[in-house]
């Protein structure tokens, strides 16, 4: 019995069904491979996610301590721009009042801005000066003095930083930078401000004015305020007995005080009302302008 023959058509379509069996293999290989990748990786997410979350809470608490940082700097910065300017008292009061009385001469107070404050027309409460002085963290000066100027006081606050001797600020609030001038034209006008003492050392100003109104503002730690220099600490004794109105910003500050019954929490953010009739303490002896004959 012979072979059968195997046609050309036959033999080509065996060799196209052979290849064809051959990529759908390949295929299913590659799709278990595939499948199993899957599989793999549903398994990791979870360690995933976990390596992206410590990454996010580590990305957090490294952003923490940056800010951290930042306000640990902030606040040395603070520290040693303040103890730089506690020297000792006898020697640093000597020196300002003889800055202020050796340069008192070369200021002309008719050029400046400052003369023409009281020739607006406007009838103020009072003149109240925050001389320079220690920087405190809450900027407690300008809260109260801006609180001031909005109840009809004409208010100067200190700032180092200003471009010109003095800017106007908001109502009738000013900043100055230049005590010089500022002291001279509260003499020649012969004005009785109320001063706004937060600091003793302020004193070396506001004892060349011989009208003035003397306003004792506690709001920080002895150890800041007059530290243990014994004349300091004198000064603030003094300033507590002889200053006409003496507040404390919080109550940890009311025992510096124990030398006065009549001394007041005072805290800008009150009432308004409140406030202001604590600002009435000053009673009569500020109604400016106010002028003395000769």
């Amino acid at each position: 019995m012979g072979h059968k023959r195997v046609s050309y058509t036959d033999n080509f379509y065996m060799k196209e069904q052979e290849h064809q069996e051959q990529q759908l293999d390949a295929l299913t290989e590659v799709y278990r491979k595939r499948l199993e990748e899957l599989h793999e990786l549903m398994a990791a997410k979870p360690e995933a996610e976990s390596k992206l979350r410590l990454l996010h809470n580590a990305k957090e608490e490294l952003q923490r301590n940056i800010e951290a940082e930042q306000l640990h700097q902030s606040q040395m910065a603070h520290s040693i721009q303040n103890a730089l300017i506690r020297v000792s008292y006898d020697v640093e009061y000597k020196q300002r009042q003889q800055y202020y009385q050796s340069f008192s001469l070369s200021v002309d107070s008719e050029t400046s801005l400052i003369s023409t404050l009281t020739n607006k027309g406007r009838n103020y409460k009072g003149i109240i000066v925050s001389p320079d002085g220690l920087i405190f963290k809450n900027n407690r000066q300008k809260t109260l003095l801006k609180s001031l100027a909005e109840m009809g006081f004409l208010c100067f606050c200190f700032n180092h930083a200003l471009d010109s001797s003095i800017e106007h600020r908001e109502g009738s609030l000013y900043e100055y930078k230049d005590e010089l001038v500022l002291l001279e034209w509260l003499k020649s006008e012969r004005i009785k401000p109320v001063v706004l003492c937060t600091w003793v050392l302020q004193s070396a100003w506001f004892d060349l004015l011989e009208y003035k109104t003397i306003w004792y503002d506690i709001c920080d730690h002895e150890d800041v305020l007059w530290g243990t220099n014994a004349l300091s600490r004198l000064k603030h004794y003094d300033l507590v007995i002889t200053a006409d109105l003496v507040t404390f910003s919080d109550r940890r500050w009311k025992k510096y005080t124990a030398a006065r019954n009549d001394s007041v929490l005072l805290d800008p953010a009150e009432k308004k009302e409140n406030f202001s009739t604590y600002m009435e303490l000053f009673g009569g002896h500020n109604r400016v302008p106010q002028r003395r004959n000769l």
